[in-house]
């Protein structure tokens, strides 16, 4: 089943309409917090097929 082409949507309105409303709440702190101890995961394969895949 092919699926529908992405549309650009402006979010920002209706996010500042829902903080003001209530409804969301803004995150108890401003900046995310860096992933310093986090190892990077390494393939043992190419992964190019598997993305190229589930893009699909």
């Amino acid at each position: 089943m092919p699926q529908p082409d992405p549309v650009a949507v402006d979010s920002a309105p209706l996010l500042d309409r829902l903080t003001r409303d209530g409804t969301l709440s803004r995150p108890l702190r401003s900046t995310r917090p860096t992933a310093s101890d986090a190892k990077r995961v390494s393939a043992t394969r190419p992964v190019s097929d598997l993305v190229s895949e589930q893009r699909r």
